[in-house]
């Protein structure tokens, strides 16, 4: 891992886990509020409502990663092409802009079918139309968001990403909030949620307009820099849909099959994981950047890099996610209500496991876009869309509500398989196989194994916050023993572990 390189990552990763602290500060903070302002039945509506928009998360998602990848070499100060960067931001904005407004007006106008296949308890009156198009205002600003935020991410300017994030998220909060308690109801949570992305659409556009300020007045875009973009999107779009789908296949199967207040249970423990799953992920996207400026650099040197980036994000990822396992009905019941821990613990349980697996393709991820590998990171994400929505099925009309999460959790090991043998295929005759099992197999297992027995053995029963944050940071910290403990059972694990933790060790004293 070379010094300079890495010490800019690990300082990236600070400041985009700093962003992610307050983020989770603040979900702990207003969803117990929200809930408890419009209930349960309430809360899986408006869920209900954005996961039927999220499958189009794919616009502001696919164009934000077409930004990066394009932007990043342009603006580049030994090679900066700020003329073609402006015209190719100003193209995604376009597209971003022209795509989002098309979606939600096709959404409010077919409110009704969406709901008539996606279907609510009759006794609920609700203004799909409204609720809808409401939704769709703050989903609109939230596309046209992560476009602003990946010409930032392009420059590698995380402090300047994580400030303005964390003023947003606390703004966005604020905005929920208030607007549960000015309309109590679904209409309330959704109004809140929309003024929340449009204030944090106006702060994103100040703070572009500060950091990248030759990229405005927006100029005049060529068909070429279209197809640029498209070219990076033509896989990528496609894949995004089919995985956002897969990721809302539990929410419409319990919207068909359960009452609204199970969906506002599942959305709870879904919200939970995803927070926590996704600061792993700002720690871990600074890396797509880094891919794809170190893209001609040589095999082994990538490889190595890979293989370590790999072990220690993995190592991380359990320790964040590992105790959610045996602390989900604790930590709903503190957190939220009784109601809410009734059902949603072993959702949580579910969702947590599934959530260890997907670290494992974390950096592959990243490594594949980074390096034009579009149409097979494409394929990988089909699939896995694919298998989530029928193990889902299978699993829930077989099972019931409770077995929500478990079509994700198989559909991961697969993804988890499939991701380590392309790795190998890339870095053939560089990577074996056993290096690549090294650096994923043992932290990912002895983290699943040491929450699973933190869990059945009933060791913890905290009996409030002071209480779950110590066995929060006990398991985690056994977790993490237990990771390592794992890797060095053997000596190429050995020889693993201690280059990539001197690696660390040397690029956290220089940054001292």
């Amino acid at each position: 891992m070379p010094s300079g390189a890495g010490m800019r990552l690990v300082s990236n990763s600070r400041w985009n886990l700093l962003a992610f602290g307050v983020s989770l500060v603040v979900n702990f903070a207003t969803i117990p509020m929200v809930i408890s302002a419009v209930g349960l039945t309430a809360f899986g509506i408006s869920g209900l409502v954005l996961a039927i928009y999220a499958p189009f998360m794919l616009i502001g998602t696919v164009l934000g990663q077409a930004m990066v990848k394009e932007l990043s070499p342009r603006l580049a100060a030994a090679t900066a092409d700020r003329k073609r960067a402006t015209s190719i931001f100003s193209a995604g904005l376009f597209l971003c802009a022209a795509g989002s407004v098309l979606v939600a007006s096709l959404m409010t106008l077919a409110a009704e079918l969406a709901v008539q296949v996606f279907s609510a308890e009759a006794t609920v009156s609700v203004n799909w139309r409204l609720a809808f198009f409401v939704a769709g205002l703050g989903w609109t600003a939230q596309q046209l968001v992560l476009v602003l935020q990946a010409a930032i991410a392009a420059t590698q300017r995380y402090a300047s990403l994580a400030i303005i994030s964390i003023v947003a998220a606390l703004v966005s909060a604020a905005s929920v909030v208030a607007g549960s308690m000015w309309m109590p109801g679904y209409l309330g949570f959704l109004i809140g949620t929309s003024v929340g992305f449009a204030i944090s659409l106006v702060l994103w556009l100040l703070l572009v307009r500060r950091e990248l300020p030759f990229m405005f007045p927006l100029s005049a875009f060529s068909r070429q820099d279209i197809v640029t973009i498209a070219q990076f999107g033509k896989w990528q779009g496609g894949a995004h849909f089919a995985g956002a789908v897969g990721n809302q296949i539990d929410r419409y199967v319990l919207g068909i099959l359960a009452p609204l207040s199970v969906v506002g249970q599942y959305n709870v423990a879904m919200r939970l994981q995803e927070v926590v799953h996704m600061g792993l992920l700002k720690a871990t996207e600074v890396l797509f950047p880094h891919f794809t400026v170190t893209a001609t650099e040589p095999l082994e040197r990538r490889a190595s890099f890979f293989v370590q980036a790999s072990w220690i994000l993995n190592v991380l990822g359990v320790c964040a996610l590992a105790p959610l396992i045996p602390l989900a009905a604790d930590l709903l019941t503190l957190w939220v209500n009784p109601e809410t821990a009734q059902g949603g613990a072993q959702m949580l349980r579910t969702l947590a496991a599934a959530g260890i697996l997907g670290c494992g393709v974390n950096v592959y991820y990243y490594f594949a876009i980074g390096t034009g590998q579009g149409a097979r990171i494409a394929g990988l994400t089909v699939a896995h869309a694919l298998l989530t929505i029928l193990f889902t099925i299978v699993a829930i009309t077989a099972f019931g509500p409770l077995a929500a999460g478990a079509g994700y959790l198989v559909a991961n090991l697969f993804r988890l398989a499939a991701s380590l043998w392309f790795t190998g295929q890339y870095f053939s005759g560089v990577i074996r196989l056993r290096d690549l099992l090294l650096c994923t197999v043992p932290p990912l297992a002895a983290g699943l194994l040491a929450a699973y027995v933190f869990w059945r053995t009933g060791w913890l029963s905290p009996g409030g916050w002071v209480a779950l944050l110590a066995d929060y940071i006990l398991v985690a910290c056994a977790v993490g023993l237990s990771a390592l403990l794992a890797t060095v059972m053997s000596q190429p694990g050995r020889l693993l572990a201690y280059n990539t933790l001197t690696a660390l060790r040397r690029i956290l004293s220089r940054q001292g």
